[in-house]
């Protein structure tokens, strides 16, 4: 008869020979399961009968084996950082463990009974021969039934490493914030910054938009009632002039300057109301294309005596003459004469006025530059406001009126200080056939 060996003989582990040394020689050593079989029946659930399960012993074991708890455990007690793994009953008993020595043993741990009675995961710290192990017990549970409590030894070797890389991550996270928000800040206080002066730019230029609209709706009707009577002036100054001369050769002379003062006086003021007409009022231009060289040649003969009497210099440079743009000569000759007259007036005695004319993307420029004090930046502003001005005696009519006719022609007049010292004004137009400019007839 086969020997049979078992758990039946309790703690007995290991080779049988070597344990129970009178065992017969030719005994055949067989585990008690070896050649059985075993059924399993339960009655069914959705049919009248039950469900039988027949297989070998051996079989059953060697499938345990292979998907058993105790071999999960070992896999996990196998995993970087994980000192220990225990699954232990009600009892406290270890039913399966990352070291198999431990099965069987029972713990007698208040801990544990503390974890069990709590019915929830805890966590202590430990110190096992130098080493530092944090110890997690929680209750294990099957089929919503808790049957014991799983315990997991972790090194904290590995979670004061991670905890640390965890530091830095942080902190380097932190700082790329940081640096995100100093600078997402910085983009929106600059994006709010020039949004803030476009609106200022627009918001100005409305008002100033209004001002003179209002002013140019007035300033229509005063010119208009204006220049009737100066007509009829001029008209009176001539027939005195031609009928009611004194005759006396000395009294003769005399009464024809003051006629003659009184005529340019009447000029003087049809000028002026001419002005404010064409600040009140759209331009109408007649737009022919022509090079811009002999405007501002006609522009600097017509004040070069002027200049000269003050002794103030002045100088045509540039290689931008015989650029063609589409203009109306006598307007933009209009402006461009109140822009050189308006630095010629800027400039001390024995100073330069340069007028410097070049091309570039399309854009005429013309640059009139003085050697006088510049323009106060408070003024910067309101250079081209229509009856501004920082001049004795002045009307506040040329710039503006200047500033106008340039925009008609599509272009832009700017003023700027030099740094040098004195002011520059800049006129930019359109070159011919690089689009831009009004088609104003």
């Amino acid at each position: 008869m086969p020997f049979m060996w078992g758990s039946r003989w309790g703690g007995m582990r290991g080779d049988p020979a070597a344990l129970i040394p009178s065992l017969p020689r030719d005994a055949k050593i067989r585990k008690f399961w070896e050649g059985s079989d075993f059924g399993v029946a339960v009655p069914a659930q959705n049919f009248a009968g039950i469900v039988a399960v027949h297989a070998d012993a051996e079989y059953l074991l060697n499938f345990r084996k292979e998907i058993g708890l105790q071999r999960l455990i070992e896999d996990l007690g196998r995993q970087s950082g994980v000192m220990g793994v225990m699954l232990f009953d009600a009892d406290q008993s270890i039913l399966a463990a990352s070291d198999p020595a431990a099965i069987g043993n029972r713990e007698a741990d208040p801990f544990l009974r503390a974890a069990w009675e709590s019915g929830g995961a805890k966590g202590r710290h430990l110190s096992e021969g130098g080493q530092e192990i944090y110890q997690v017990v929680t209750p294990f549970r099957l089929d919503q039934k808790r049957i014991g409590l799983l315990r997991l030894d972790l090194g904290t070797g590995g979670m004061a490493e991670a905890v640390r890389q965890a530091h830095r991550s942080i902190l380097y996270y932190s700082l790329g914030l940081l640096m995100v928000g100093v600078a997402g800040t910085v983009a929106i206080f600059w994006l709010q910054a020039r949004h803030t002066a476009e609106r200022r730019v627009l918001e100005a230029a409305v008002v100033r938009e209004q001002r003179l609209s209002a002013m140019g709706n007035l300033a229509a009707g005063v010119a208009h009632e204006i220049r009737n009577p100066l007509n009829a002036i001029s008209v009176g100054l001539q027939r005195l002039r031609l009928e009611f001369a004194p005759a006396e050769p000395d009294a003769k002379s005399e009464y024809a300057r003051f006629v003659q003062l009184l005529r340019d006086e009447v000029g003087r003021l049809n000028s002026l109301v001419d002005q404010f007409l064409t600040l009140a009022r759209p331009l109408k231009l007649s737009l022919a294309e022509e090079p811009i060289g002999p405007v501002v040649a006609e522009v600097i003969a017509l004040l070069a005596p002027q200049a000269a009497e003050r002794g103030i210099r002045i100088e045509q440079i540039g290689p931008g003459a015989a650029s063609r743009i589409r203009m109306d000569h006598g307007q933009l000759n209009r402006a461009l004469l109140n822009v050189l007259l308006n630095a010629i007036q800027a400039v001390p005695q024995g100073g330069s006025v340069t007028v410097a004319t070049e091309v570039a993307a399309g854009t005429l420029r013309i640059r009139v530059a003085d050697t006088g004090p510049g323009i106060a930046p408070q003024h910067l502003d309101r250079i081209f406001e229509p009856y501004f001005t920082t001049k004795e005696g002045g009307t506040g009519l040329g710039l503006a009126l200047a500033h106008k006719i340039v925009q008609e022609h599509g272009g832009e007049l700017r003023a700027e200080n030099r740094a040098a010292g004195g002011a520059v004004f800049t006129v930019e137009l359109p070159v011919a056939g690089g689009g831009g400019g009004r088609r104003n007839t």
